[in-house]
């Protein structure tokens, strides 16, 4: 039992492989084909020529095998042989090496033997060759030596490269046609997806021609095989691609710019325009669009959306937290990794895909009150213990301060520090005042409470416009607690947590009020 195997290698990194032959079991007398009768040696057992076979179309080869006790052996030992040397002549029209293993070959009955020559001389790789026959044989009973004449026909092994050729040019251009048309039609993700199929099959074309050329050598003219002005290419293909990339354009639509309240929702939706063609401002129908909040927070609904007809895409801002901060940012972002590649030949396509989204900011300022709005706070303590009032209303004053309004000018909180009704102390105020805040707060007995002194307060707050009393904002609390060491401390800071509760609330509801 042996074993023969044979590898090509070639610097367009093409291993010869699939080396496939037809020997078809001649009803010739075994005894005829390499008979023991000495015959003479035909011309081709030392020259590699036969006047039916003539180059550059065919190949020939001729393989020489010892006699040995095991004639079966013997024979296909020549039959191999000879189509090394054809291997061999196929690697040297492109300076390819070729390394030799062994083939299993069951020996016994002759019919057996040709059922595993042809079908068993096959190597792995990415190139398969067929129209590899043996034509002739003859066996030197003198010197005892076996010989087989082994043929390749350049046509028969250039065919289905040829058809493999013509059959992904004519997939790259239908790609690229589908391409135009996309593109034409404003769907430009659509067009680089075809783009895309496009480039593979120009890479695909181009790993066809190296075995093209490998198996039809210099019979390239005889079997009308020439370059092709119009093969596909890989670079036109980048181009296009490079050239939809860089018309497309984000641009804010509306939006921007809109002053946000505190936990309120914003009036008008964040919209971009997605568009292709340059100058031309072809809108781009069908590409997501991600809503993120950059500075500050929130809820947008939807966070992502695919662009309309028109290349639009919008979110609505459900509400914006930013109690403390300035500006808030909202981004508009195009991603680009479903436009990827991940086969073999990506690098060069993706090298041209944008590695960071295309992205528009939204920048939404915080909102400030009306210029010149006069504010009174006024906050009164209901209950029978003593309490701090005025820690409340001054921290209710620092904070409407920061949002814009006016602390009330010519009137002294303490003097309407009573437990006048809402209207008496309406009555009461300058003609300066826009709005007054009237709180009132009950305090219950400092309690105990491992070791600490508990301050627990309840109150609620209005807020008025002066010139019609109509009520703007309406807030109440419940059991806001407060620590000290002693009563005066845990109600002092039961005080201040009360003002630090109402004043975001009231902001809120004052600054919504002159929406």
């Amino acid at each position: 039992m042996s074993r023969l195997k044979m590898f090509a290698s070639h610097p367009l990194a093409l291993l010869l492989s699939g080396l496939l032959f037809s020997a078809a079991l001649s009803p010739t007398p075994v005894y005829a084909l390499f008979g023991a009768k000495a015959v003479p040696n035909p011309e081709w057992t030392s020259v590699a020529a036969h006047p039916d076979y003539l180059p550059p179309r065919y190949i020939l080869g001729v393989g020489v095998a010892k006699s040995t006790k095991d004639q079966t052996k013997d024979r296909l030992t020549a039959d191999q042989n000879a189509f090394v040397e054809i291997v061999r002549q196929i690697s040297a029209d492109v300076s390819s090496a070729i390394t030799i293993e062994t083939l299993e070959v069951q020996n016994g009955r002759v019919d057996s033997y040709w059922e595993r020559a042809s079908a068993g001389s096959k190597v792995r790789s990415s190139l398969s060759v067929n129209g590899l026959t043996i034509v002739d044989r003859h066996y030197d009973a003198k010197e005892k030596v076996y010989y087989a004449l082994g043929m390749l026909d350049r046509r028969i092994a250039a065919d289905p490269y040829m058809r493999q050729r013509d059959q992904i040019k004519s997939e790259f251009v239908s790609h690229q046609e589908t391409a135009k048309q996309f593109e034409a039609e404003g769907n430009v993700f659509q067009a680089i997806f075809s783009l895309r199929d496009a480039y593979r099959a120009a890479c695909r074309y181009q790993d066809v021609l190296p075995a093209l050329q490998l198996v039809a050598g210099p019979a390239q003219q005889v079997l009308g095989i020439a370059p092709d002005p119009e093969a596909p290419s890989a670079a036109d293909v980048l181009s296009s691609l490079s050239a939809s990339l860089a018309g497309m354009r984000l641009q804010i639509e509306r939006g921007n710019g809109q002053a946000f309240v505190h936990n309120r929702p914003l009036r008008e939706p964040l919209a971009v325009k997605l568009t292709t063609g340059g100058d031309r401002m072809i809108p781009v129908e069908g590409v997501s669009v991600e809503f993120r909040f950059q500075l500050g927070s929130g809820s947008l609904l939807p966070m992502t959306k695919a662009t309309d007809n028109q290349g639009l895409s919008s979110t609505l801002v459900q509400k914006v937290i930013n109690p403390d901060g300035g500006s808030c940012a909202v981004s508009a972002s195009l991603y680009f990794r479903e436009l990827f590649d991940h086969g073999v030949h990506a690098g060069q396509w993706n090298s041209r895909i944008p590695a960071t989204p295309m992205t528009v900011l939204f920048d939404l300022p915080k909102k400030k009150a009306p210029v010149g709005i006069e504010v009174l706070t006024v906050v009164a303590n209901k209950s029978v213990f003593p309490g701090h009032p005025a820690t409340t209303q001054g921290l209710l004053a620092a904070r409407l301060a920061q949002a814009g309004f006016v602390p009330a000018t010519n009137v002294d909180p303490e003097r309407m520090n009573s437990k006048a009704t809402p209207e008496a102390q309406l009555a009461m105020l300058g003609p300066n005042v826009n709005i007054l805040v009237f709180g009132e707060i009950t305090s219950d007995s400092v309690n105990d409470a491992m070791g600490m002194r508990v301050c627990n307060l309840g109150g609620s707050l209005k807020a008025f416009r002066v010139t019609d009393g109509k009520p703007l904002a309406t807030l109440s609390f419940d059991r806001i607690r407060g620590f000290g060491v002693q009563d005066a401390n845990a109600r002092e800071d039961a005080y201040k947590k009360a003002g630090e509760d109402l004043a975001e609330r009231l902001i809120e509801a004052l600054l919504a009020a002159y929406e």
